[in-house]
C-alpha cells in the first residue's frame, strides 16, 4: 500500500518552487533546492482584484473620455455653426451699407473663434468698403473709424494673396488721403498705390484712387501740367479691368468735380455722368448737384467763357444725350426743375429736334420766372422764335 500511495505520488504532475521556480514534489511545504516554505501567496487574490479593478477603472474613463469628446465635438459644431450665422448676417448688413452693425458682428464671430477664415476675410472687405464710404462724408471726422479699421487693412496685406494684398495697400493709401483731409501732414499717399500696382499692375482701386489723388486740390507733389492726363489714364486702366465699377465711378466723378476750374475735367464730368446714366448706375446727391451747377451755366448764361464751353460740349455730346442726362440727374435729386432748369431743358429739346417738348419748357419756364426777369426774357424770345407770337399772345 506505502509502494502504491509512493508511486501515485510519483506520478503526480510537479509543481514550482515559489521562490527558486524549480521543480517539487506536489504538496511539499519546503522546497529542497532552496528551502523556501511554499505557503499559497497572501497577496494574490487582492493582486487579481486589483488588476481587474484598474481594466473595469481604464474601461470606464474610456467611456468617459469617449463621451466628453462627443460633448465637445457638438459644442464645436454649435459654434461652428452660430460662427457661420454671424458672418452670413454680417455679409447681408455690410451690403446693405451698415458697416458699423456688420463689423459689430464679425467681431461678435471671431470673439467665439479667433481663427475663423471666412471672418477674417470679410472683416478685411468690409473695412475697405467702409473706408470707400467715408469720404462722402465732408465735415465729419474720420480717426474713430480709421483707428478701427486699420488693424483689420494691415492683417489682410499680410494673410492675402496679390489682389488681396493689393487691394490693402490702395485703401490703406487711401486712409491716409482721409487722415491728410484733416490735417495729418507727412503722410505717404502715392507710395501705397505705387506699392499696390507693383503686386497687382491692374489693381482697380490702386488705379482709381491714385487718379483721384492727381486731381485732388492739396496734392503738392504733381504737375500741373500732367495731372489731368495721368489721372485719366489711371482712371481708364481701373474701368478696364471690370471690377468694382460703381466705386470707380463714383471716384471719378468725385477727382473731376475736385478739379472744377479746368474745363477738361468739366467736360469729362458731364460725360462720365451720361455714361453712368446709360449703365444704369446711380450718382451722389452732391456730385449730381455739382453737375447741375455745370450744366446750368453751361446752357442758361451768355458770358465768354460759358460759350466756349457750351461750343465744346456740344462737338462732345448729342443734345438727346444731354437732355436725358440733364432729366435723369433731376428726378434722382428727386428736386423739381427750378426755372433755369427748364429753359435749359427747352434749350436742350429744342436743339434735338424735339419742338413741342421745347415749347413745353420753355412755357413752364417764362411762367415759373417771374422774379428771374433773364431767364424769363429768354424763355419769351424762344418761345416767338418757336411759334411766331410772344407767350401773351398765346391762346
Amino acid at each position: 500500500m506505502e509502494r502504491a500511495r509512493g508511486a501515485a505520488s510519483t506520478d503526480a504532475p510537479a509543481s514550482e518552487c515559489v521562490g527558486c521556480r524549480e521543480p517539487i514534489r506536489p504538496g511539499a511545504r519546503v522546497c529542497p533546492h532552496c528551502a523556501t516554505v511554499q505557503r499559497p501567496r497572501r497577496w494574490s487574490a487582492l493582486g487579481q482584484v486589483l488588476k481587474w479593478m484598474a481594466g473595469v477603472t481604464a474601461l470606464a474613463c474610456l467611456v468617459l473620455a469617449v463621451a466628453m469628446l462627443g460633448s465637445l465635438y457638438a459644442s464645436w459644431r454649435e459654434r461652428q455653426a452660430a460662427v457661420t450665422d454671424l458672418v452670413a448676417a454680417a455679409r447681408l448688413q455690410g451690403d446693405t451699407g451698415d458697416y458699423a452693425g456688420a463689423w459689430r458682428l464679425l467681431e461678435e464671430a471671431l470673439h467665439r473663434e479667433p481663427g475663423i477664415a471666412p471672418a477674417r476675410e470679410l472683416r478685411a472687405v468690409l473695412a475697405m468698403k467702409w473706408l470707400r464710404s467715408l469720404a462722402s462724408a465732408d465735415g465729419e471726422s474720420f480717426s474713430q473709424t480709421l483707428d478701427l479699421l486699420l488693424p483689420a487693412l494691415y492683417v489682410g496685406t499680410v494673410e492675402g494673396d496679390p489682389v488681396s494684398r493689393a487691394d490693402g495697400l490702395a485703401h490703406l493709401g487711401w486712409a491716409n488721403f482721409l487722415r491728410a483731409r484733416e490735417g495729418v501732414r507727412g503722410l505717404e499717399i502715392e507710395d501705397y498705390y505705387r506699392r499696390a500696382l507693383a503686386s497687382d499692375p491692374s489693381n482697380v482701386f490702386a488705379h482709381a484712387m491714385w487718379g483721384h489723388w492727381l486731381l485732388w486740390p492739396g496734392n503738392p507733389r504733381t504737375e500741373e501740367s500732367e495731372r489731368v492726363a495721368r489721372a485719366f489714364d489711371h482712371f481708364e486702366a481701373a474701368l478696364q479691368t471690370g471690377r468694382a465699377r460703381r466705386d470707380v465711378r463714383a471716384l471719378q466723378l468725385r477727382a473731376l468735380m475736385n478739379y472744377e476750374l479746368d474745363p477738361q475735367t468739366r467736360l469729362a464730368a458731364v460725360a462720365v455722368a451720361n455714361e453712368v446714366r446709360i449703365e444704369g448706375g446711380t450718382l451722389a446727391p452732391e456730385t449730381a448737384r455739382g453737375l447741375l451747377r455745370i450744366l446750368r451755366r453751361a446752357t442758361a448764361r451768355r458770358d465768354t467763357g460759358d460759350a466756349e464751353f457750351k461750343r465744346r460740349l456740344d462737338s462732345a455730346l448729342p443734345a438727346a444725350e444731354l437732355l436725358a442726362t440733364y432729366r435723369w440727374m433731376l428726378l434722382g435729386l428727386a428736386q423739381s426743375p427750378a426755372p433755369t432748369d427748364l429753359y435749359a431743358l427747352g434749350e436742350l429739346a429744342e436743339r434735338s429736334g424735339y419742338q413741342q417738348r421745347a415749347l413745353a419748357f420753355y412755357h413752364q419756364s417764362f411762367e415759373q420766372a417771374s422774379s428771374a426777369r433773364s431767364v424769363r426774357s429768354r424763355a419769351a424770345e424762344a418761345i416767338e422764335r418757336l411759334t411766331g407770337r410772344s407767350p401773351g399772345a398765346v391762346p
